[in-house]
């Protein structure tokens, strides 16, 4: 939605946007904002999910520059959200850029504590001009104590447009169609429907292969991403395993791990689960108010068609099985990415975890694998839990260690259903995890998985 003044309009009514303007935006020093929330969840206690944000704030006058040098956004009901912000900086970007920042290399990300528990962004909207030595951004803005300008130099300027999100956006209608895109220019790669959302839209799925090699005895890797609209980074991390999957540059050399996974396995990868979610806003659910990655042992084609369309592609895929899954999220909590929800209730699926953890590990320095081992799952599913009715609680982390595997998951109902490595991957909101991170994480993947592919069946 967008509210205007005479002074400031806050805009989210594009693909992605979520934040709800209290009042007309007359003070540049307290913009008055409240996180907007997904719809009732039907499948976790009737919770209303609140997390996300993603706005631009810009004067009525699209050429006019912000009136100060720091603009501060004040979320009033941040006490409401999901997990709270707690060491969170949130991003940023200036009159359209790319170029992302955390609030805390200009600005400031803070918890007001002893007032009403609102998140406080302060964002530096000031540029060198084109004539600067430095140019870019201005550390710490130039303001005077009231928020104004301290300096009359004519070598910096205000840009027009600041954009603040929870994370770098992946936005549906654009970026991720130009993903598909980009990946179907490749011979290797053919597209299908894994069926239709709440609302319609086109659950995209991609299947990747050298079709140059029989295939018969092929490994069949399931990879799903973003589940919860607002994680992501889930599709940043596509994005990279994408690009070097299908990057056949021959100046940048030989990729053996690249070639031995396209030979030997066939790569099915959904970029995002839930296209709802993304385009809509959503931090958690889908239109329907389901969070998907508790709908894997019952969904319904009225409240989850997305998952009954993903189940049922795995079903009519050449092996009708899964031999690795993997499922890409973001957590709002950890310091560095882990690998969890990981069935290891046999000795077979323990050596598979216990050696694909240890070879990502050598590949990529963010990857914890000490963080990770924790998660692993030894009791496998009560008799009768097929179903997997949802637990309560931290049922996505340590509980399952103790209690069995909560087969209302992605990774812990298709590990139970075809016994196969299966995991989830929870990447970072906090700083230092960046798009670029987020990237090289999943080309980095590559290595562990086709280092582990000829065990998967052994």
């Amino acid at each position: 939605m967008a509210a205007s003044s005479a002074s400031l309009v806050i805009n989210s009514s594009f693909d992605g946007g979520s934040i709800e303007c209290v009042e007309c935006c007359e003070d540049a020093a307290n913009v008055r904002l409240r996180l907007l929330p997904d719809p009732v969840s039907l499948n976790e206690g009737g919770k209303i999910f609140r997390q996300h944000f993603d706005f631009t704030c810009s004067k009525i006058s699209p050429a006019e520059e912000l009136p100060r040098d720091v603009i501060c956004f004040r979320i009033e009901n941040a006490r409401a959200s999901m997990c709270g912000y707690e060491s969170y900086t949130a991003m940023y970007s200036l009159d359209g850029s790319e170029d992302w920042k955390r609030c805390d290399e200009t600005g400031t990300t803070q918890i007001d504590e002893e007032g009403d528990g609102a998140l406080v962004l302060s964002v530096n909207v000031v540029r060198h001009s084109p004539d600067s030595p430095g140019g870019g951004d201005i550390p710490g803005g130039g303001d005077s104590p009231d928020g104004r300008s301290s300096s009359s130099s004519s070598r910096k300027k205000r840009v027009c447009t600041v954009h603040v999100a929870y994370f770098v956006p992946y936005r549906y209608d654009t970026q991720h169609a130009d993903l598909i895109a980009r990946c179907l220019q490749s011979p290797l790669v053919t597209r299908s429907c894994a069926g239709l959302s709440v609302e319609k839209r086109e659950i995209d799925l991609l299947t990747i292969t050298d079709r140059s090699t029989p295939p018969e005895g092929k490994m069949a890797v399931w990879i799903v991403c973003r589940q919860h609209p607002a994680e992501t980074m889930a599709e940043w991390w596509a994005d990279g395993f994408l690009g070097r999957l299908l990057d056949g540059d021959p100046l940048k050399g030989a990729d053996p791990a690249r070639d031995a996974l396209l030979r030997g396995s066939v790569v099915n990868i959904i970029c995002c689960a839930n296209p709802d979610g993304a385009a809509l806003g959503l931090t958690r659910t889908n239109a329907a108010g389901m969070n998907l990655n508790r709908e894997w042992s019952t969904p319904t084609e009225e409240h989850t068609p997305e998952i009954v369309g993903i189940l049922a592609k795995i079903a009519e895929s050449p092996s009708s099985s899964c031999d690795f899954v993997l499922d890409v999220h973001g957590d709002e909590t950890l310091p560095r990415p882990v690998l969890c929800c990981a069935p290891a209730w046999d000795a077979r699926l323990d050596r598979l975890q216990r050696a694909f953890w240890a070879e990502l590990a050598s590949a990529n320095s963010d990857f914890s694998l000490e963080d990770s081992l924790p998660h692993l799952i030894h009791i496998p599913p009560a008799p009768g839990d097929a179903a997997g009715q949802c637990k309560t609680g931290a049922d996505r982390l340590d509980n399952m260690a103790e209690t069995g595997a909560n087969l209302t998951l992605c990774s812990t109902q298709l590990a139970f259903r075809h016994d196969c490595l299966a995991m989830t991957l929870e990447q970072c909101f906090l700083a230092p995890w960046s798009v670029e991170k987020s990237k090289q994480l999943g080309a980095d993947m590559i290595q562990p998985l086709a280092a582990i592919l000829p065990s998967l069946r052994s």
